[in-house]
């Protein structure tokens, strides 16, 4: 009965863990050779683009060449190209904690943005969770 209880309050615990974001790293029960240890996921928040800004992209030659990005609408500067890429209002995002884009597609174009950074545009966004 007594390890029932306790493999109950260790899944119980594990549960809690996992929906506050944070990881056991120590074993609950020292004696339990099947101990249930929780992990957490990525540390990022979902953000809703409240209103349309351009965002710059800072890309090289080669890599215009290799995506096919039309250096006519790029400004040259340093050696590198910077594209505006345009992020419109209801785009929803993944960023992780210092405001780069872990997963996101623009909501009118469907451009993948994975790797942008946001973090100096989180005034144009509403945080959902």
């Amino acid at each position: 009965m007594k390890n029932m209880i306790k493999k109950i309050a260790a899944i119980a615990m594990a549960f809690t863990l996992i929906g506050t974001g944070t990881a056991a790293t120590k074993i609950i029960s020292p004696r339990s050779v099947n101990t249930l240890t929780a992990s957490a996921a990525r540390n990022t928040k979902a953000y809703r683009v409240k209103c349309r800004f351009a965002l710059p992209i800072s890309f090289s030659y080669a890599d215009a060449l290799l995506t096919n990005t039309s250096l006519d609408h790029a400004v040259s500067g340093g050696g590198n190209f910077v594209l505006n890429l345009t992020i419109y209002e209801g785009t929803v995002l993944e960023l992780d904690s210092k405001g780069k884009c872990v997963s996101g597609y623009n909501a009118k174009t469907g451009k993948n943005l994975k790797g942008a950074d946001f973090s100096r545009f989180m005034h144009n966004m509403q945080r959902l969770y």
